[in-house]
């Protein structure tokens, strides 16, 4: 349940920023903010539904 939960966060990010963090003109400090998000975020939590995941995830960015 937990790879599917990681693809559908990753899905759901993907679908919102397009934009590629290798790219250039993409600053370091964008690769280490997102960094930061999966070590925090992303990687300690396990959600069992899409609908959790949205609700902690804005709960994370609005804190």
């Amino acid at each position: 349940m937990k790879k599917h939960c990681e693809y559908q966060l990753m899905k759901f990010y993907k679908s919102r920023y397009r934009c590629s963090l290798s790219n250039k003109g993409c600053p370091s400090v964008a690769e280490s903010t997102y960094e930061s998000f999966k070590k925090e975020f992303v990687y300690p939590n396990h959600f069992q539904t899409l609908e959790q995941l949205k609700v902690q995830l804005f709960d994370y960015v609005n804190w």
